[in-house]
Order: C-alpha cells, then sequence, then structure tokens
C-alpha cells in the first residue's frame, strides 16, 4: 500500500514537472506575441488619430466621426479641441 502511494506521489511530481515545461514555454510565446501585438496595437492607435484629426478638416460632424471611428462624441469633441489648442498655441485644459 505505501508503496503504491509512493509510486503515485512520484508520478504526479513527474507529470507536473513535465507540465511546468509546457506552461513556462506557454507564457513565454504569449509574452512575446502579447508585446508584438502590443506595438502593432499603439502603430494603429497612432493611425486611428492622425485620420480622426484627418476628418476634421473635411467638414465631418463629430457624431459621424465618433460612427466612423468607434468614438464617443464626447471622445471626438475632446480630440478636436487639442487639436484646436495645439494649432492656436493655447494650453489644454
Amino acid at each position: 500500500m505505501q508503496q503504491a502511494a509512493h509510486e503515485h506521489r512520484a508520478h504526479l511530481r513527474a507529470r507536473d514537472w513535465a507540465r511546468l515545461a509546457v506552461v513556462t514555454a506557454d507564457v513565454a510565446w504569449m509574452k512575446d506575441e502579447t508585446d508584438h501585438v502590443q506595438e502593432e496595437l499603439e502603430r494603429r492607435r497612432a493611425e486611428d488619430l492622425a485620420l480622426v484629426t484627418a476628418t476634421f478638416r473635411w467638414g465631418r460632424t463629430d457624431s459621424e466621426i465618433a460612427i466612423r471611428g468607434r468614438l464617443t462624441r464626447r471622445a471626438v469633441f475632446k480630440i478636436r479641441e487639442s487639436v484646436s489648442d495645439a494649432t492656436t498655441g493655447c494650453q489644454p485644459r
């Protein structure tokens, strides 16, 4: 009985030891992928902001921009306000 329990615990330890290597490799891969995705997300956000800013010159309303850009109208207003402040030399609020 004791021998069976000892063998069972040894089996569980060996299984967990092998699983540790797999999980650690998965975590490392996910971190690398996450870093890549984060960099791409930052590039896309910058492009998105540039495009939203460009639409202000096209005569689009904040509502139209919000719908197309999947933003709130308040977010569009704040972006418009910050662009306006930057071009007029005013300090942001």
